[in-house]
């Protein structure tokens, strides 16, 4: 088969394809649309360069003109079948090419937001021109969904195995860190810094490597194989870390596949999906990933002279043929709406999971987190179909699960959260309405969470009056249409549930019987043990928001007061927050004082300096009374016994799960709290509350109740 690659540039992804197809006797010519140069690979020979060939080309608007030059050059070089990879890539093949193509992309390819116009457009481009979108998983459909998708959504086929080892053996400890380009500077150092607070002296080098560097258009000159270049820049690292989610992890980390033992992997959303399809195991997130990373680091060498040179797979999935397997799902005849998930291909009871904001890895806030955990637990329940009120997702996936009822299937558990605020598209609200009663009509059974009702709140005066006018209307809207058919109404504790009930009292809402369901424990992010440094003393951490919202003056009060008897005062807070965290520490003469730290990290990365760590939620405002702050169960996850004022909605989970104690709104007692912790006679169950309060727990308790 001669194939044609449009690419919008060559990295290891297209390295994958290249290398795959060659060592499959197919021909490969390979177009940069930006760029003037085409090339030719054919089995046994140098390749071959024709720039004559899509000289103008790359100057063309997209017309007929452009589709019909392409279309010329395509003719002339016999060409059976075009993948076109990337966004601008595969827009390309989709607007120019007449014949048989395969339109690819690969994670992050659709991680733009809509002020990339370039971008966007050409995303119409591929929406407009298309005729099915090839995505890595279901988390790249959600995207595609999310940016109004009207294209089916097939699989890419696996990454290729690797059949060679790479990495060093018997010569030290030399870490590599593979790393995401879009991944921040601050993120890279944080791990690297925790890395070696974790293994020290054990590790004679630790060297961060944009994973996108590995391979580049100008290797394909020099006729380097992907195995070639892997060799030459990670044969002096002796262990690697993957850090984010690109496009290229994939078919690196896939490539490497002899050389597992020695790897450690960020357990990121698409990673996670990746590696499960391919048959990885080593994933952890936060400082659980530093602590899987020093096991690897741990595990005793092997003599290289005692392991073979290459492994040996009974499958054939080392030589499997990449291109021959998209051109079949390419010819695969499918309905314009068709996604290729896996909950539509099984047979067991159809489960749904909403959730008004789409799945992501950012840890820097409560919802997400809280999302991105229940949707895992969900899977872990059986196939489920993920919605979310994005673009056309609601639409497409509720047409899809209604689909799939009407033929029968057996309806198994829909479970949906909202957002901060309400929704205000009365269509998603109607779509989503309809699914859950055609849902429950079928059978099955229904959950809705409700995050907060602050809009409700009278003293909440951010907003003006036709602004809060309008989030009352949707709210009460949401409300009481989904009140109306689903079975379990479930707010994030019960003290929060009696705070919904008085606010809904006000505007003549019947007081409804709210099922507790606090944020849970990621028992996978869980450490092993103490990740602390060393050091003697106490720190308070303070983790979370700044603003009127939350509002902690006592804390800061007590805090000041505590740092001159030595404690360590730890702030994790958003980037942005952080001047006016500056500007409050300024006043109580805190600012530049060296107990004082300020990290813009997740708490999920967050390492202590000493042993004794104490989460400090103490909060002002009714907003927080209410609310079940999602970083209570952080600290239960990282064994730190929390301090929180008396009225808080958390309190009594606090006291009866032996995690923590209370105190009163007052600097004097919120100091005596810290004493009290620090008490040598005082035993904290975190083991057991671990346990007990994990997400899995928190979802049984939905649908068991």
């Amino acid at each position: 088969m001669k194939l044609a690659l449009f690419a919008e540039g060559v990295g290891p992804a297209e390295a994958m394809i290249i290398d795959n197809a060659k060592a499959n006797g197919h021909e490969v010519s390979i177009f940069r649309p930006a760029d003037n140069f085409w090339l030719t690979f054919a089995r046994g020979r140098a390749p071959q360069v024709h720039p004559q060939v899509f000289q103008t080309i790359a100057t063309l608007p997209s017309s007929i003109i452009r589709r019909t030059e392409i279309q010329r050059a395509l003719e002339t070089l016999e060409v059976d079948f075009v993948i076109g990879t990337g966004l601008a890539g595969a827009s390309v093949t989709a607007a120019t090419v007449a014949g048989p193509s395969a339109s690819v992309l690969f994670r992050g390819d659709l991680d733009f937001s809509s002020a990339r116009g370039s971008l966007s457009s050409a995303f119409q481009m591929l929406n407009d021109n298309g005729t099915r979108i090839f995505l890595d998983d279901e988390f790249e459909m959600d995207k595609a969904l999310g940016k109004g998708s009207r294209l089916p959504h097939l699989l890419n086929p696996r990454p290729i195995l690797g059949r060679s080892r790479v990495l060093a053996r018997g010569v030290g400890k030399h870490v590599g860190i593979l790393f995401d380009p879009q991944l921040s500077e601050e993120s890279i150092d944080i791990f690297v810094d925790n890395l070696k607070a974790v293994v020290g002296d054990e590790v004679d080098e630790i060297t961060p490597l944009a994973i996108s560097s590995l391979y580049s258009r100008h290797e394909i000159r020099r006729k380097n194989s992907l195995s070639d270049n892997l060799h030459s820049r990670l044969g002096q690292f002796t262990h690697l870390v993957f850090l984010g989610s690109s496009r290229d992890a994939g078919p690196v980390l896939a490539a490497l596949k002899p050389d597992w033992d020695k790897i450690a992997v960020e357990a990121t959303v698409g990673m996670r999906g990746l590696c499960e399809r391919i048959g990885f195991t080593n994933l952890a997130r936060g400082v659980r990933l530093v602590q899987v990373t020093a096991d690897v680091l741990h595990q005793p060498e092997t003599d290289l002279g005692d392991l073979p040179p290459a492994i040996e797979d009974s499958s054939n999935e080392v030589s499997r043929d990449f291109a021959q397997e998209l051109f079949e799902r390419w010819a695969k005849p499918v309905s314009w709406d068709y996604e290729e998930l896996a909950a539509l291909q099984s047979d067991q009871p159809l489960n749904v999971f909403y959730s008004v904001g789409s799945l992501s890895d950012d840890s820097s806030g409560a919802r997400p987190q809280r999302v991105r955990n229940m949707a895992r637990e969900m899977e872990k329940l059986g196939p489920t179909i993920r919605m979310f009120s994005t673009g056309n997702n609601t639409a497409r996936r509720s047409r899809l699960v209604s689909q799939a009822l009407a033929k029968g299937r057996k309806a198994g558990v829909f479970y949906g959260e909202n957002s901060t605020s309400p929704l205000a598209e009365e269509d998603v609200l109607e779509d989503l309405v309809s699914t859950i009663s055609k849902f429950r009509a079928a059978g099955g059974q229904t959950a809705w969470f409700v995050r907060d009702m602050h809009w409700l709140e009278e003293k909440f005066d951010i907003w003006t009056d036709s602004k809060r006018a309008a989030l009352v209307r949707c709210g009460r809207r949401e409300l009481e249409r989904l009140e109306s058919v689903v079975e379990v109404l479930a707010a994030p504790s019960k003290d929060s549930g009696e705070g919904f009930n008085e606010m809904l009292k006000e505007h003549n809402h019947q007081a409804i019987d709210w099922l507790p369901l606090p944020p849970g424990v990621a028992l996978e992010n869980v450490p092993e043990g103490r990740t602390a440094i060393k050091r003697e003393g106490t720190t308070l951490l303070y983790a979370g928001g700044i603003g009127d919202i939350y509002g902690m003056d006592n804390y800061l009060e007590a805090a000041a007061k505590l740092a001159q008897e030595g404690y360590f005062l730890d702030f994790v807070v958003r980037a942005s927050e952080v001047d006016s965290l500056f500007a409050r520490l300024h006043e109580l003469g805190l600012k530049d004082d060296s107990a004082v730290r300020i990290i813009h990290a997740d708490l999920e990365n967050y390492i202590p300096r000493t042993e004794l760590c104490i989460g400090t939620i103490l909060l002002d405002s009714d907003y927080a009374r209410f609310a079940f702050p999602y970083k209570t169960m952080s600290m239960i996850e990282r064994r730190f016994p929390i301090l929180t004022y008396a009225d808080m909605s958390i309190a009594s989970f606090v006291e009866e799960a032996s995690v923590g104690v209370k105190c009163e709104r007052s600097v004097e007692s919120i100091m005596d709290g810290v004493k009290r912790i620090e008490s040598s006679d005082h035993n904290f169950t975190f083991e057991e509350a671990q346990k007990s309060n994990s997400w899995g727990e928190r979802l049984r308790s939905v649908f068991q109740s």
